[in-house]
This record gives structure tokens, C-alpha cells and sequence, in this order.
């Protein structure tokens, strides 16, 4: 008769393992997920607009256009998907 008892522990530390790695793919709510997301979506904006600015100091209409038609989708998307963060800032982006 085979004695199991010499594979607990080794199964107890994989099964703790494992929980772990789940955990830590998973960690993070959907509000995070969410943070992230309007994050990302500001991100995108900020940096379409100051890229535009520069464009536009450096006498590139067409590149400081497309930029600044970025910016205002991502700003467009934000709102959209987020319509209660930051409304001031976000408002004041989009004529």
C-alpha cells in the first residue's frame, strides 16, 4: 500500500503556488482595469495634443490636423466610455 502522506506537502506548496500565480494574473478589480483604461485613453489624448502643438510651432499643418483629430477621438472615446471622470477637463477638450 502506497503512503500518500509523503506527497502532501509537496502537493499543499503547488497548490499555493498556484494561487498565487492566479491571484497575481488576476489581481486587480474591474475598477482597476477601468483606472487603466481611462488612463490610457487620457494618455493618448495628452500626448496626440502635445505632439499637435509641435507640429504646428514647426509649421506641419496636415501632421498638427491629424494629431489634433487624435486627440479629440480619444477625448471623444473617454467621454463615452467614462462620463463621469473629470467632466471639466474633459468638456473643455471637445468643441
Amino acid at each position: 500500500m502506497m503512503d500518500y502522506r509523503r506527497f502532501i506537502l509537496p502537493v499543499a506548496i503547488l497548490a499555493a503556488l498556484g494561487c498565487v500565480v492566479l491571484c497575481a494574473s488576476g489581481a486587480g478589480s474591474d475598477e482597476d482595469a477601468a483606472d487603466a483604461a481611462r488612463g490610457d485613453l487620457h494618455s493618448v489624448a495628452y500626448v496626440a495634443i502635445i505632439k499637435a502643438e509641435q507640429a504646428r510651432d514647426n509649421d506641419q499643418p496636415a501632421r498638427a490636423t491629424k494629431l489634433f483629430q487624435e486627440a479629440l477621438n480619444a477625448y471623444r472615446q473617454l467621454q463615452l466610455q467614462f462620463p463621469d471622470w473629470h467632466t471639466r477637463i474633459v468638456e473643455a477638450r471637445i468643441p
